[in-house]
């Protein structure tokens, strides 16, 4: 096998396991990735790092998908979707006899779960629950820390700051209100059984749903619909207007990327 035909071969395990698909012309990044994992292992070349993985498995890939999966988010990216929250679902969710449950697809580091959390903690009076799931354990060990450098928070709005504090040089921590808020927790977009259907009331899946390929997007919609209650919302993507499958979803009003879950006739 060539190093040519071993990246290949990587990234299309990749796709298949994760759901993110690197472009042949991508494949680049992929190899400056393997090649540094390989250093850490001490392994001399890219069949001898073929054969590690698949004799680790399980224990390996995790590692993998720390330096392969792109892991790109900022706190309150994408200012529409907030407002939709702030202007739209919070109205709505105001007076609700239970918690709030919403999920963030693909959280990366928790800036989305956090900015969530930072949004509605006045509005709902803290009732609500926020979970964040992502494939990297570097990544979700980050968010659970709750530690950012401060250039990162300088995202936060000023009348959301008073949820940040100094934390060291350079670092500003979130209040322990607000990561009290949020659970963090390790899961493939591919495998949902971990999030039981019909128990969200807002799915985000604007970091993840960029880097999967076409076809992937729209067979992980159905699913993640599955996960809302009646009336909730999936909110797929920054400026997607993927049309939901067959008739999960209704879109809402002035934005037709956002459907949401029909409710069941009275």
């Amino acid at each position: 096998m060539t190093e040519d035909d071993a990246i290949a071969w990587l990234s299309g395990l990749l796709e298949k396991r994760a759901g993110v698909h690197y472009h042949p012309m991508q494949r680049g990044f992929v190899r400056a990735q393997v090649k540094r994992r390989m250093r850490e292992l001490g392994l001399g070349g890219i069949e001898a790092y073929t054969r590690y993985l698949l004799d680790q498995g399980d224990r390996e890939w995790p590692a993998l998908y720390d330096r392969i999966v792109i892991h790109d988010s900022r706190f309150f990216r994408h200012r529409p979707t907030f407002s939709l929250i702030e202007e739209v679902l919070t109205p709505r969710w105001r007076y609700a006899s239970r918690p709030i449950r919403v999920w963030s697809v693909g959280c990366a580091q928790g800036e989305e779960p956090y900015s969530l959390a930072m949004a509605l903690y006045a509005p709902l009076k803290g009732r609500f629950c926020i979970f964040g799931s992502d494939i990297s354990l570097a990544c979700l060990k980050a968010a659970k820390a709750g530690l950012y450098p401060l250039r990162k928070l300088r995202d936060v709005p000023l009348a959301f700051r008073h949820y940040l504090s100094r934390a060291g040089p350079g670092l500003g921590r979130i209040a322990p209100e607000i990561r009290q808020r949020v659970a963090f927790f390790c899961s493939n977009i591919l495998q949902m059984a971990c999030i039981a259907r019909g128990t969200m009331d807002l799915i985000i899946c604007q970091n993840l749903l960029p880097y999967l390929p076409g076809a992937r997007r729209a067979a992980v919609l159905e699913p993640l619909a599955a996960r809302l209650r009646q009336g909730g919302c999936l909110i797929p993507g920054r400026g997607h207007s993927l049309a939901p499958p067959g008739d999960v979803a209704d879109p809402l009003p002035g934005d037709p990327g956002l459907p949401e879950k029909p409710k069941k006739d009275a």
